[in-house]
């Protein structure tokens, strides 16, 4: 995989350490060029992703987005320190309050699963996405 500067962000609990993971993240979709769309939806992944660690995990919690350059792939991994997997919680349209997480995300994405990882697991997904223009490493 011919990688472009992945990022790796340890993430806070709360909602100010979510809401800096996704500024970062951000920031970053947005230096490797990526297109909106695609932008759109693995922010929306992360976005999950973080808030399932935080609401269903334990710390250490961190995210890592990187782009395969020559797949065109953006893959957002969150990892915590709970062994317990990931499931969709039952979900009723119109009587559910909580359980859209892990659908949401495998609306958004091209792929998504677990792995165990060290003392907890590690929730990635994949999308795909076109960049807007050359980064700066492309030139």
């Amino acid at each position: 995989m011919n990688v472009g500067m992945p990022l790796t962000h340890g993430v806070e609990p709360s909602a100010d350490g979510l809401r800096a993971a996704r500024g970062l993240i951000v920031e970053s979709l947005r230096q490797w060029s990526i297109d909106d769309r695609a932008a759109n939806s693995a922010l929306d992944i992360a976005n999950e992703l973080m808030s399932n660690a935080v609401q269903h995990g334990r710390p250490p919690i961190a995210v890592r987005v990187e782009l395969d350059r020559i797949n065109g792939t953006i893959t957002v991994v969150v990892s915590d320190g709970s062994t317990a997997p990931a499931r969709p919680l039952p979900y009723r349209a119109g009587l559910s309050e909580r359980g859209l997480g892990l659908r949401i995300v495998a609306q958004l994405s091209s792929t998504w699963g677990q792995r165990p990882d060290g003392e907890g697991k590690s929730v990635w997904a994949t999308v795909a996405s076109t960049r807007n223009r050359p980064a700066a490493w492309d030139r």
